[in-house]
């Protein structure tokens, strides 16, 4: 095991890849995985883990408590940068814990807001019990008892503010990578930085495509994506097991329902 309890409803787990993480012993959607393996999502975290470098600039966007964040910020170093974006602020709480007890301060810079299109307030979703799928969007009921029957009776809505991605194109010229991982906000957030991607600052952007959290966006966004890589030449990855880069194209990643990790970026192979 990985993890011990350390009151408070807070759980210390010890991460396969080093540093420590504090996580919430309520949530069911990242705890167990922690605890038991020491690891979230291993093919995303194997090629980060091969891919990042010190120095690089680097987003994590949808940052929950600090998993990826306090793994990239241990990758990139103090001469590098995680900009990390969470507005559930039971999550920023512990966001903030773990930059903190991994010593990150130098290189994390962390906003309690989600990204969009527009500057904007938005209405976030939360669940203390799944907090990993936090989402701008309601679920559909059927979709809320796929993880707990009385799901929906423990939604809290709540006010957050939201930032554009376009606001850094003039800030850095090179950014490694932009994680983005926000339950059906994608199309929202990539219109919000267009501008950004087609400039060409923007390596490796790693997402997460659900055509059921997008919802009425999901056709929107297979073609945004596909205009974007016309304009960038930027091509599409899944990941493998290992977390090796695999060619796919929009065609190909549109017709399923979910993956966990879509890449675009410049050529990898």
């Amino acid at each position: 095991m990985h993890g011990t309890y350390i009151g408070q409803g807070r759980m210390l787990i010890k991460p396969v890849w080093g540093g420590h993480l504090i996580v919430s012993a309520n949530d069911l959607s990242i705890t167990p995985y922690l605890i038991t393996s020491g690891i979230f999502e291993a093919p995303l975290t194997h090629f980060l883990i091969k891919t990042i470098k010190a120095g690089n600039i680097v987003f994590d966007i949808g940052a929950n408590s600090g998993y990826y964040t306090t793994l990239l910020g241990i990758l990139v170093g103090p001469t590098g940068k995680v900009i990390a974006y969470e507005p559930d602020p039971k999550m920023f709480e512990l966001l903030c814990d773990n930059v903190g007890t991994n010593y990150l301060h130098a290189q994390a810079e962390l906003k309690q807001k989600a990204v969009y299109s527009v500057h904007t307030d938005l209405t976030l979703h939360v669940s203390d019990k799944f907090p990993g799928h936090n989402s701008i969007y309601k679920r559909e009921s059927a979709e809320l008892k796929d993880f707990d029957s009385r799901f929906d009776q423990k939604v809290n809505e709540i006010s957050v503010q939201a930032d554009m991605l376009d606001d850094y194109i003039d800030m850095y010229p090179k950014i490694e990578l932009i994680k983005m991982d926000i339950e059906g906000g994608e199309y929202q957030a990539f219109l919000g930085m267009k501008k950004l991607i087609e400039k060409n600052n923007v390596n490796i952007i790693v997402f997460e495509w659900s055509r059921q959290a997008l919802g009425i966006y999901a056709n929107s966004m297979a073609t945004l994506l596909q205009e974007i890589a016309d304009k960038t030449n930027k091509v599409f990855y899944v990941l493998s097991p290992n977390g090796d880069p695999v060619r796919t194209t929009v065609d190909m990643f549109k017709e399923v329902e979910f993956l966990h990790n879509v890449l675009l970026a410049n050529p990898l192979d």
